[in-house]
Order: C-alpha cells, then sequence, then structure tokens
C-alpha cells in the first residue's frame, strides 16, 4: 500500500536534500508532501488539538513525518511529533517529541555525561564572570551562535579587548569555545544506527570554518573504528536517527564538535557516492513495518 510522507521544511526547488528526498519516494511508489513549519494551522476544539495544512488534518492524511527545518517554531514541531506519535505514526526524528532538540551547549553537557571528548566551552550571561574565565579556554577563542548551521556567524576573536567587547553585545546569542589548530576535520554521517560514511573536510584559504557551504574542500575518508565508534555513541546520546557528527583529531585523540540533527548531505554525497535520501527512506519503511507488526 503506498504510504505518505510529509516533510516539513523548505521547497525541493530550494533545497536538493528535499529533492533527494521527494524523488526517493516517489521512485518507491509513495507520495511525498513539503511544507514549511509556518503553513501548518494549530486548532483546539472539543478537548483535543490538531494540524491542518490548507484544510486537511496532517495526522490523519500523512503516515510518516520527517521535520528538517522547524527553528523558527520548535514548539510547534515538537507538539507535531507528538500527535503522530500518539496516534502509532513514524517520525524521524522521533526524540524532538520527548524534549526539543539540543542546543548546543545542551549537548556539551550531553557529551559530559556519556564521557564524550568536546573541546573547552563557555556560556554565561555576565560580563564578570566572561572576564574571570576567559583564560580557561585562551586566545584566539571561537565565538558561536547558540542556533546557527553551516558556519555562519562563527568568528575568531584574537584579543581579550576583542573577546570583552563582542560578549556585552552578544552574550545572549553566543557561546565560546577554545581554539584548536586544524585545517580540517571530519563529517560523519549516521542514518537509523548505521555510519554511512565520513568525508575530510579542509577550510579554505583563510579561513579556520570547514563547512562545505562556504567553499571548504571535502573528500571521502575512511574513518578509523575510533572515529565511527565515537561519533555513533555521540549521535546515540542524543537520541538522533538522522545526524552529521562533525570530528576533529588531535594529538590526545579524537573530540566531537557538534552533532548536526538535520546534516546537509550534497558535499558528502558528491564525495562518498552514498545515497543519503535512500538510506533515510529505507529507515523509515523499517520503522513503518515495525508498527505495523
Amino acid at each position: 500500500m503506498p504510504l505518505r510522507f510529509l516533510i516539513i521544511g523548505p521547497s525541493p526547488k530550494n533545497s536538493l536534500n528535499t529533492a533527494d528526498l521527494v524523488r526517493e519516494i516517489e521512485q518507491r511508489g509513495h507520495s511525498a508532501s513539503v511544507c514549511s513549519i509556518s503553513k501548518l494551522l494549530f486548532l483546539y476544539t472539543d478537548n483535543r488539538y490538531s494540524f491542518f495544512l490548507d484544510g486537511v488534518n496532517v495526522v490523519e492524511s500523512f503516515d510518516i513525518l520527517i521535520p528538517r527545518s522547524f527553528q523558527k517554531n520548535i514548539h510547534f514541531a515538537r507538539m507535531l511529533v507528538q500527535l503522530f506519535q500518539k496516534n502509532n505514526k513514524v517520525v524521524l526524528d522521533s526524540i524532538i517529541g520527548g524534549r526539543d532538540m539540543a542546543g548546543k551547549i545542551f549537548q556539551a553537557s550531553v557529551f559530559a555525561q556519556h564521557n564524550i571528548p568536546h573541546p573547552k566551552t563557555l556560556a554565561t550571561l555576565s560580563l564578570k564572570s566572561f572576564e574571570k574565565n576567559l583564560e580557561q579556554l585562551g586566545l584566539p577563542l571561537v565565538a558561536k551562535p547558540i542556533q546557527g548551521s553551516q558556519g555562519k556567524g562563527v568568528l575568531l576573536l584574537h584579543s581579550k579587548e576583542t573577546a570583552l567587547s563582542f560578549f556585552k553585545d552578544h552574550r545572549q546569542d553566543y557561546f565560546f569555545q577554545e581554539k584548536i589548530d586544524l585545517t580540517s576535520d571530519y563529517r560523519v554521517l549516521i542514518v537509523g544506527g548505521e555510519v554511512l560514511g565520513a568525508i575530510e573536510r579542509i577550510a579554505p584559504p583563510n579561513d579556520f570554518r570547514t563547512n562545505a557551504s562556504l567553499g571548504a574542500i571535502t573528500k571521502t575518508h575512511e574513518a578509523s573504528p575510533e572515529m565511527k565508534n565515537l561519533a555513533l555513541k555521540a549521535s546515540q546520546a542524543l537520541g538522533y536517527d538522522i545526524s552529521g557528527v562533525d570530528v576533529i583529531k588531535t594529538p590526545v585523540g579524537y573530540l566531537i564538535l557538534e552533532v548536526n540533527h538535520t546534516p546537509q548531505w550534497q558535499a558528502f554525497q558528491s564525495s562518498t557516492g552514498v545515497n543519503v535520501a535512500e538510506k533515510i527512506v529505507d529507515f523509515a519503511l523499517k520503522q513503518q513495518r515495525s508498527l505495523s507488526i
């Protein structure tokens, strides 16, 4: 029986990842609809709530939900996921229904609980505390947006004066990490507990960021068992079904930079030849079969 997928995210015209998913779903004989989280209508009536898309009840009309972009209304997304789960429907990532997706500071706390190595990280709203503890990170230090992706807004602060000035204006929106002197890092892609592979991302000239969207060179990388196990451990600690795990190698071993729950996979796919959308749809259908038993 054909299944109906609902993808929350940008349209196939604006996202190659979305286009990959839609094409893979339709090639299997199923249907796929795409909408932004802002297009959904929440309605509470008669002691229950529902979500509608163009007048259609989404939980009654779709079998599988794949939220890909919802950060601007994460509470809407969480309620939607919970409703799908209550009706015994498949959701990737299902963890959204249990809590908000882990922000980058929260990730650091999870990594500490699971003994996962991570760069030194500092977050505070107090200028006095920031200045007092700045030396623990050293200079230069990296300023990262609490909510951000693809390296956007990530800055390198070279002096104490620059760091203090930046902190005064951005303390609500940024956290800070030690700068590790490397010219590349690794992205490990994981779907449904399976490590699909890894790529090395080499920073462009005169930049310390390794995001492919910013011009980094990518190439396939044969990940060691240690790298695979650590990446998988980090992804599972956060409860993600789909993840891109950023790993760096230092003289003392591997560190996890962060785990992305809606990773972009075009650079990974072009480097490794792995059809990521195929793996995601395979996993979704496997989850659907397990619910039907």
